[in-house]
């Protein structure tokens, strides 16, 4: 974590909502959408005297009821079909409860963001964690299922205020029939899952993620600004190479897989001579240098424009482009070998080991 890191706990103010929205898309590891909506209607919200407080999990009472939330779906839709704000509001009546404090379903990407819009229009904290520790595509892959707990009941809601109630499945059923919901709720809607209690959060979620997603913005802009990426401790990870992007590939889903699967060739100039190979879904999965695993999940794996100096999504990197690629620690609680099996490559029908390159963030 970044020496400049906020501590907690600190409250997020309209200023704040720029880095924060950088930070995210440095966790999204080339996935989780764009947080650029959530960022405008969270900056709408936050006037000047209005602020979200970040409270660290110790700090819980014994019996808070910690609510994770997020959005479900494309949220790529979102500008077509956009969020009146109301959704946030609407959605606990149909579990018939006001929430004590709020956390992150993902901090990656547009959910990074999200959470804490929705704790700005409930009135309620944020609490500094939350349950992927970076972009993940399903809903088992949260950290409290590793650890016996289950998303259910959960109530999903639309932009027209209609309402899914979900009880009683596995947290794989439930990522089954939540999609298969959404095609007729417009493509997105917003989640809200049963409480997690304060020893669920305290041991079983990754903490500090807010903290570090505002590390990880500020450093963004001072890389923006010049600084050298080795300068700049937030976003100092493991150099996996850089060079040209000369080949994407775009194709079907792997067997039992939804999203359609990305792979990009990079020619190394830096190690020269070596190549560089991403594989990828909605977010970067796996890079492979030389033959070799280098990074995967549920590690960052960040690329970065050389020239622009911004973060690359999967969606837009383009062939010609000259990158960077690194990589950061992700969540802790992934490398438990009872969790690893939710977010390991071979969960994406990758035949590529779990390759732990850093040192993750506790």
């Amino acid at each position: 974590m970044s020496s400049n890191a906020t501590p907690s706990p600190f409250r997020i103010r309209r200023d704040d909502v720029e880095v924060l929205g950088q930070g995210v898309r440095v966790y999204g590891s080339g996935g989780g959408g764009d947080p650029g909506i959530a960022c405008a209607s969270l900056a709408r919200l936050l006037t000047a005297d209005a602020e979200v407080q970040v409270v660290p999990p110790a700090s819980l009472a014994a019996d808070a009821r910690v609510v994770p939330f997020g959005f479900v779906g494309a949220t790529s839709l979102l500008s077509e079909r956009p969020p009146s704000g109301a959704e946030l509001l609407d959605i606990w009546s149909g579990i018939d409860a006001v929430p004590d404090a709020l956390v992150p379903m993902e901090i990656g990407g547009f959910n990074g963001v999200a959470a804490v819009w929705a704790a700005a229009a409930l009135g309620v904290p944020l609490v500094d964690a939350d349950l992927m520790g970076r972009a993940l595509p399903e809903l088992q892959q949260l950290l409290p299922v590793a650890h016996g707990w289950t998303p259910c009941p959960a109530v999903v809601g639309d932009v027209h205020g209609r309402q899914l109630v979900l009880d009683r499945m596995t947290p794989a059923m439930l990522e089954m029939i939540v999609r298969a919901a959404l095609t007729p709720m417009g493509g997105w809607a917003v989640l809200a899952c049963q409480p997690l209690t304060t020893e669920l959060v305290t041991g079983a979620c990754h903490p500090g993620s807010v903290t570090r997603a505002l590390a990880f913005g500020r450093d963004v802009h001072r890389l923006r600004d010049g600084a050298p990426i080795d300068q700049l401790p937030a976003l100092d990870g493991m150099p996996l190479g850089e060079g040209r992007v000369v080949e994407i590939t775009r194709g079907a889903p792997r067997t039992g897989r939804r999203m359609p699967v990305t792979t990009v060739v990079v020619d190394l100039s830096d190690p020269p001579g070596g190549v560089l190979r991403l594989e990828a879904e909605s977010e970067w999965l796996a890079a492979v240098v030389d033959g070799e695993p280098a990074a995967t999940v549920p590690e960052l794996i960040l690329v970065w424009d050389v020239d622009s100096r911004e973060v690359l999504a999967v969606e837009t990197l383009r062939r010609g482009r000259n990158v960077r690629v690194t990589a950061l620690p992700g969540a802790v609680g992934w490398w438990h070998p009872d969790a690893l099996g939710y977010v390991e490559p071979a969960a994406f029908a990758l035949d590529i080991p779990a390759c732990r390159t850093t040192v993750p963030a506790e």
